[in-house]
């Protein structure tokens, strides 16, 4: 599991992000990979 900012720069703004992401791992390998955020948090800056 991770925790993260990603930054996201559009024509005429820019803003950060919380993400959630987690991994599932099978012979040292990552096989799966899903972010997690909040959506109504991302509406409201690119609203």
């Amino acid at each position: 599991m991770t925790e993260r900012v990603d930054v996201f720069k559009l024509p005429h703004k820019s803003f950060e992000l919380p993400i959630m992401g987690t991994f599932e791992v099978n012979d040292g390998k990552i096989n799966a990979w899903r972010d997690y955020f909040d959506l109504n948090q991302f509406n409201s800056q690119t609203g």
